[in-house]
């Protein structure tokens, strides 16, 4: 009997650290165009501008965000720019803790870069945070053309 027993507990606490539960799979709805591989993702800060941002350089970054450069080249160490661009994704200033913004996929077609975005907001009666955010999500990959349209596409909320 405390071998059952014992069984059915170490079960639950395997599941409990294993992740019994599937992770979210993104549907990503089929596009023309090629799927870009994510390289990385990389931390660059607060980020004010909302919307999608392709950085070919550190320059493009301190003009977007106004940053120092050198506080900027900190952030992009790991980047080869002759090789790689910055995809970015921000939100924009929010007034509370709990939101987000994720890149779940991107596909180029020719010069259109698609992006697939998914948003958070903070949720029934869970605790919030009053502070101001900038959610965003930087990711590394192939090297982009440096004129390119980008389109982004917001899929439903998280």
């Amino acid at each position: 009997m405390t071998n059952c027993i014992a069984c059915q507990v170490l079960t639950i606490l395997f599941c409990f650290a294993s992740g019994c539960v599937q992770s979210k799979v993104d549907d990503l709805p089929i596009v023309d165009g090629e799927q870009v591989p994510v390289r990385q993702t990389i931390d660059v800060g607060r980020v004010m501008p909302a919307g999608v941002h392709v950085i070919q350089s550190v320059d493009d970054f301190v003009e977007l965000t106004g940053q120092p450069a050198y506080a900027a080249s900190r952030a992009f160490q790991s980047v080869d720019f002759s090789s790689e661009s910055v995809v970015i994704a921000a939100r924009g200033e929010c007034s509370t803790t709990g939101y987000s913004i994720r890149i779940v996929g991107i596909a180029l077609s020719e010069d259109v870069l698609n992006i697939y975005l998914r948003e958070g907001s903070p949720r029934g009666n869970g605790p919030v945070g009053m502070a101001m955010t900038y959610p965003t999500h930087a990711i590394v990959v192939s090297k982009l053309p440096n004129v390119i349209k980008v389109i982004s596409n917001k899929l439903e909320d998280e």
